[in-house]
């Protein structure tokens, strides 16, 4: 008991240190020259497919003979966006070429150690959901499961789910950045759950999914199939 209760008290002394202001990296994939974007508040929507199994990666396949080579795969660690201190940044950008094909799958991944140094353990999540900005038009993800078990409210959902951005290649569009954000899980509900006398037995409040906190990390994996590659 009295090292769960020494592991709360260092999570709530770090939550207690959130304040600062997030920012963004962006990455260069296959040929296209490096670029930046910005995150947009336009919010539409796409066509999606979820999956229960996930998938960091994609080996060649073969269409109509023709030879295709793997889906572009890039692994993410963001901090969140509530609170006051961050060591990381919210979001990130991966800069492809394409002509008319563009899917973005992306995946849950568990929870990151704390960005604030000397918390060496990790605030996690059952369920999550990301922003994925393409060419101007964001789309939230459903909510996405890490497969934590019976603490988490999204255990039957899937772990990854592709959304199709195909329709925003327009004839010379260029180099495309796709970004992803960090957005909502259900920490706050884990953790009553794991902890309830610290929430006074009442969990109700804290489970809905809320924004990721500053000085916490959610990972993720994108998958990427652009033309000339599988999915």
């Amino acid at each position: 008991m009295k090292k769960v209760l020494t592991y709360t008290n260092l999570g709530i002394a770090a939550l207690a240190l959130i304040t600062g202001c997030g920012s963004s990296t962006t990455t260069t994939l296959g040929t296209a020259g490096s670029s930046s974007t910005s995150s947009t508040s336009s919010i539409t929507s796409a066509t999606t497919t979820t999956s229960s199994s996930s998938s960091s990666s994609s080996t060649s396949s073969s269409t109509s003979g023709e030879n295709l080579l793997p889906a572009i795969t890039s692994s993410f660690s963001l901090a969140g966006t509530r609170g006051n201190v961050t060591n990381s940044a919210a979001s990130t950008s991966i800069v492809v070429n394409t002509d008319n094909l563009l899917k973005v799958t992306v995946t849950a991944g568990s929870a990151g150690t704390l960005t604030v140094p000397g918390y060496g353990f990790s605030a996690n999540y059952g369920c999550v959901n990301f922003k994925i900005t393409v060419e101007g038009q964001t789309v939230v993800t459903n909510t996405l499961s890490t497969g934590l078990g019976s603490d988490s409210d999204c255990s039957g959902a899937a772990t990854s789910q592709t959304i199709d951005f195909s329709s925003r290649m327009t004839t010379g569009h260029g180099p495309v950045t796709v970004t992803v954000t960090s957005n909502d899980y259900d920490f706050d509900c884990m953790s009553c759950r794991t902890y309830p006398w610290l929430y006074g037995y009442y969990c109700n409040n804290y489970c809905p999914m809320d924004l990721v906190y500053k000085n916490h990390t959610v990972n993720g994996t994108l998958s990427i199939q652009v033309n000339g590659t599988g999915s």
